[in-house]
């Protein structure tokens, strides 16, 4: 159990922010690593895509805030709060930055589908977008207040992963509002009010923003050169 916080730490560590850089409305706040990094950790989309990460329903019949992670290995899988997968019964996002080790994990989710309840695979795909930053930050709170109310585990005992990924919970009522509102204020109509539709949708608009930042980004060596 104490491995997680020292390879976070080891990962931030040698962390050194950069100048801000900025586009309209967006402003972009870059972080570089100066020392040699020691821990080995891989993203989603790539763990997915090379087939050592594997993300389904916990059952056949699913749980809407709980997806279940199998980690192939050889190295843990860093998830952030509010990365998307998609696929399975219904899209859902992550609902805090999770350190996937090697085995059978349970991951604490919030549905950002509404409008459907059924296969479309049987496994999830990593998402293209994460969540905008209204939903984390209003998200983020829902969870500290269920942090707040979490039972400790009795001494000796490993809680199951199951109530773990219970204490991580937010109110799914809201977090559907927000990605309503939020697809409402982008002008995007979804059949399952579907998240990654409005992303798909004004995919061209991200498009342009990202490539606004490119310059800025490969002189810091964010972007591959």
């Amino acid at each position: 159990m104490e491995k997680t916080p020292t390879l976070f730490r080891e990962a931030l560590g040698g962390l050194k922010p950069e100048a801000p850089v900025s586009n309209g409305r967006l402003t972009l706040l870059p972080f570089t690593c100066r020392r040699p990094g020691t821990t080995r950790y891989v993203f989603l989309e790539k763990a997915i895509r090379r087939g050592r990460l594997t993300v389904t329903e916990v059952s056949d019949g699913g749980a809407v805030p709980y997806l279940k992670a199998q980690n192939m290995g050889p190295w843990p899988v860093l998830i952030f709060d509010g990365e998307e997968l998609i696929g399975a019964k219904q899209n859902r996002i992550v609902n805090t930055t999770i350190l996937v080790g090697v085995g059978e994990t349970i991951l604490p989710v919030s549905c950002v589908e509404q409008g459907r309840w059924s296969h479309r695979s049987r496994a999830f795909a990593a998402g293209q977008w994460a969540s905008h930053p209204r939903l984390r930050r209003e998200k983020e709170a829902q969870v500290r207040n269920a942090l707040a109310f979490a039972p400790e585990a009795a001494p000796g005992m490993a809680r199951p992963q199951t109530e773990r990924a219970r204490d991580y919970q937010a109110d799914q009522g809201a977090v559907w509002r927000e990605v309503e509102r939020h697809s409402r204020d982008l002008g995007v109509g979804s059949d399952t009010h579907a998240m990654a539709d409005a992303y798909a949708d004004r995919a061209p608009d991200l498009e342009e923003a990202l490539l606004a930042f490119e310059g800025d980004m490969v002189q810091l060596s964010v972007f591959p050169r």
